[in-house]
């Protein structure tokens, strides 16, 4: 019989692939693969590249007109690269801490450990080598980076940032440092566009300019006071800086009375603290009362 209506017709392939990811962040399987080399879904042998990580279920379907038959899924595992995300603080201002938050990883079906390695332009994290670095002080201005490179059996994954690193203003006071009690002076410091200025003050009070580079302030006690500023920048950076006065008390002498007679001598040497307020240095000059008989002795510019 040469009926060939009786045979089973050429065998025909369907390749069927699916896939599932739950291992790889951010990546979508169902189109993480093609047929390359000229081959296809129909190819008896084809070659397949996998592009993204995930569970891949493959079955063949064969149909050779007498019926067909779907083999049992046979199942791959693409790995990939680790992925990677965290957090840092942008902008600074100079001289403040750097800390990367701990990153959220994915080994993305890999098996062997993951290695950190943190890099930045701003020195080294105490501890760069593990999941969380630490901090860093961000010392110069400008902008600056922070890398993350974490790495399986696939290859490393870095995430790099840019962090501005704002600097910080620079407040020099000036003014009178050795003045009298009671007295009035003005301090400042050099304006800078776009600042603000917050003053404090010791032992006086400040009668003007408050807000601005430069104030007024009223001495009312003595002894070594201090000058506060904070300079704010208009990137909202601040730097505090402190200046010291000397204010020097007025000399005040009480009433000192010695009965004495007629003919007799007698002293007056004013202490500190004594016969009132005395300071180091002070110099005198003494009118003596008219009396019967005149008063002799005493001599202008010393205490006695």
């Amino acid at each position: 019989n040469t009926d060939t209506s009786l045979y089973c017709n050429t065998p025909t392939y369907t390749w069927n692939i699916s896939c599932t990811n739950t291992n790889c962040s951010g990546s979508n399987c169902n189109n993480g693969y093609a047929y390359i080399n000229g081959t296809n879904q129909n190819s008896k042998n084809p070659i397949i590249k996998f592009t993204q990580a995930g569970i891949y279920d493959i079955t063949l379907t064969v149909n050779n007109g007498c019926g067909n038959n779907t083999s049992a899924p046979q199942q791959i595992t693409v790995k990939d690269k680790p992925t990677a995300t965290y957090t840092v603080d942008n902008p600074v201002c100079a001289n403040t801490s750097v800390c990367p938050s701990t990153p959220n990883v994915t080994n993305c079906y890999g098996t062997t450990a993951l290695t950190y390695s943190w890099t930045t332009t701003m020195g080294s994290f105490p501890t760069s080598s593990s999941a969380s670095p630490g901090c860093v002080i961000a010392a110069n201005s400008g902008n600056q980076t922070v890398a993350l490179a974490v790495t399986n059996e696939c290859g490393t994954t870095t995430v790099t940032k840019t962090i501005v690193v704002n600097p910080l203003p620079n407040p020099i006071i000036s003014g009178n440092n050795n003045i009298c009690n009671s007295q009035s002076a003005i301090y400042s410091t050099p304006s800078v566009a776009n600042n603000t200025y917050n003053w404090s003050v010791t032992g006086g009070s400040i009668t003007s300019g408050s807000g601005t580079n430069s104030i007024t302030i009223n001495w009312n006690t003595a002894g070594n006071q201090t000058i506060t500023l904070t300079q704010y920048s208009n990137a909202n950076c601040s730097k505090t800086v402190t200046y010291i006065v000397n204010v020097n008390p007025k000399p005040v002498i009480n009433n000192i009375t010695t009965p004495i007679c007629s003919g007799q001598l007698f002293t007056v040497n004013p202490a500190n603290g004594t016969n009132g307020t005395v300071p180091a240095g002070t110099t005198y000059s003494w009118s003596a009362p008219s009396v019967t008989g005149g008063l002799t002795g005493g001599t202008s510019g010393s205490n006695t």
